[in-house]
């Protein structure tokens, strides 16, 4: 019987030493890592020179970085906004822009281990009046 109880007690400690290794090794590298990348949601506001981007924030992110430019490819980035650094947010107001053109936006999360990829990115118009535009997601 006490060789039984020594036997439970030893698989029991390896089982637990085995799972606390795990842990450990499942934080080191979540925590080495860069973040996921975010997902870019549709404008918050849009008015004739400026808009509001809004994301979903991931988690591990220390910030996020955001690209607005003129065409998909991002190859004519709107002045200021390539890599601009909006800080831990998940909404940044995108100005100096001009009336009914139409910009792309995407971001970037990053932590002291680097960058994510690229968001999804956003296109949209700016409105043609000094007036605003309010988009909305669609219900489930």
């Amino acid at each position: 019987m006490k060789r039984n109880y020594v036997v439970f007690l030893t698989t029991t400690l390896v089982v637990l030493l085995v799972v606390a290794y795990a842990c450990k090794k499942d934080d080191e590298e979540n925590s080495n890592n860069p973040p996921q990348a975010p997902a870019a949601a549709s404008a918050l506001w849009n008015y004739s020179t400026y808009f509001f981007a809004e994301w979903t924030g991931v988690e591990n992110a220390s910030g996020y970085k955001l690209d607005v430019a003129t065409d998909m490819g991002f190859t004519n980035f709107v002045n200021g906004y390539n890599g601009k650094d909006v800080g831990n947010t998940a909404i940044a107001e995108v100005k100096g822009l001009d009336k009914t053109t139409k910009y792309y936006y995407r971001l970037r999360a990053y932590n002291s281990n680097g960058e994510s990829a690229n968001s999804n990115a956003i296109e949209l118009t700016t409105a043609g009046l000094d007036t605003c535009l309010l988009y909305t997601s669609p219900s489930p």
